[in-house]
């Protein structure tokens, strides 16, 4: 059986999927006071974590690896010959003069008991210039985060590549924050991080940059632009980058519905305008949100947001007998989207990777399963999204009962993005007549 067949994303599906992805978890350091860890807040282990949180943890790994690559790479160049500065500064040499004699200084006499002491001026090369303290910040932010990771990939795989690499990468930071230029602004670089002044060191070097009063222009500009990037939460890395052979078919679930995420969120942004919020696993705010709709309602996109706490309905289907002690609860429903208007109209939407070859007739009866239990509307609306490569599949597909509710499935591609535009229109048509 192909592995189309089983639903796993062909290789050029999976790097369109992977480059979206990527653009959405990598996302890393967030602006605020201080570079904060890619892998903040998540648990150490991995036995019972969901899949999605293993992709987010795997793609910022590999995000860290191949950032660690790249600042690495820049660093030895600029090694060759960093920028550096002169400064002056005054010392008192005893017995002899070793320097250039300050006569500013000098006024009756150089002491005429005991061994002289002579003021003198000491001319010293200094690397503390904004680009080196750039490049020290960048290697001191990914150290970091290279030490942080090898401690979320579990043991069963430390001797495997990813971790091997993670830790081989990290001792190459770690030797070149030991160079000279390097190692003698670390605590500079190190305070500008926590006290929140990075970024106007980023902004100084990149100027410098730009002017051209840098050695080495062209790696300093890699570093300080990955920098900049990480500081104002863009990614530092996109999927095509990243060696993803590790993982095979592991995350095409996930990836399949980080894709028809950013899907979702690109044609709502085209179609109301409003504001696109970021994605943060976890995080229950909406990652869209719009005023300018036909009916003129607020509408707000949420990913894997509860139907029971997002929409304050109580489920109608609850446990009343158990095996296990304490075990009677209600029977909650998580799913992929949920687009909410403001006077509680919604329209629940899942993506499922099932290569299909005719309508995704499981998927349909899994939003019944909502409606059923979460009644609260009537009409009720929901939207399947489906992988599909045949062309035998119809683009899109419309169910309705008699009192008006509507089911939408269709079929998208990520290797086809723009493939059927009949089936995004049909989504935003019925949005429109919902929210």
């Amino acid at each position: 059986m192909s592995n189309g067949a089983k639903g796993y994303l062909t290789e050029s599906a999976r790097l369109a999927s992977l480059q979206t992805a990527t653009l959405l978890a990598s996302t890393y350091f967030r602006r605020s006071g201080q570079a904060r860890s890619a892998l903040h807040g998540l648990s150490v282990g991995g036995g019972d974590e969901d899949r999605s949180e293993q992709l987010v943890r795997a793609l910022r790994l590999r995000v860290a690896i191949q950032s660690a690559v790249k600042l690495t790479d820049a660093a030895d160049e600029i090694n060759r010959r960093p920028t550096f500065h002169y400064r002056r500064r005054r010392h008192s040499s005893r017995g002899e003069v070793r320097g250039m004699l300050d006569l500013t200084r000098v006024s009756g006499g150089v002491g005429l008991v005991g061994e002289p002491e002579y003021p003198i001026v000491v001319v010293k090369r200094e690397h503390a210039v904004p680009e080196n303290i750039a490049v020290c910040a960048a290697l001191l932010i990914v150290h970091r985060e290279l030490d942080l990771a090898r401690e979320f990939i579990p043991k069963a795989r430390r001797g495997g590549p990813e971790y091997v690499a993670a830790v081989r990468l990290n001792e190459v930071v770690q030797r070149m924050l030991r160079q000279p230029w390097l190692a003698g602004i670390r605590d500079e670089a190190l305070n500008a991080i926590r006290r929140g002044s990075i970024e106007s060191v980023a902004d100084a070097a990149n100027g410098r940059v730009v002017a051209g009063h840098t050695t080495s222009p062209t790696a300093y500009k890699r570093v300080v632009d990955w920098l900049i990037a990480s500081l104002e939460g863009a990614p530092t890395e996109v999927g095509g980058e990243i060696d993803w052979s590790y993982y095979g078919s592991d995350f095409d679930e996930t990836l399949f519905e980080l894709w028809c995420l950013e899907q979702i969120r690109e044609r709502m942004s085209a179609r109301y305008g409003g504001e696109r919020n970021e994605w943060i696993y976890g995080d229950p705010q909406p990652v869209f949100g719009s005023d300018d709709t036909p009916n003129g309602t607020r509408l707000s996109l949420y990913v894997q947001s509860g139907l029971r706490k997002t929409l304050n309905i109580e489920p109608r289907w609850r446990s009343v007998e158990s095996s296990r002690k304490n075990a009677k609860s209600r029977l909650g429903g998580v799913p992929d989207y949920l687009v909410v208007g403001s006077e509680g109209q919604h329209v629940i939407l899942d993506a499922k990777l099932r290569d299909r070859s005719r309508r995704p007739t499981e998927e349909i009866y899994k939003l019944l399963g909502y409606f059923n239990n979460f009644a609260h509307q009537d009409p009720t609306f929901g939207v399947i999204l489906y992988y599909a490569k045949s062309p035998r599949v119809p683009a899109y597909e419309m169910f309705e009962t008699a009192e008006g509710g509507q089911i939408l499935a269709f079929s998208v591609d990520p290797e086809r993005p723009d493939g059927n535009e009949e089936g995004w229109t049909a989504l935003l048509n019925l949005l429109d007549r919902v929210c």
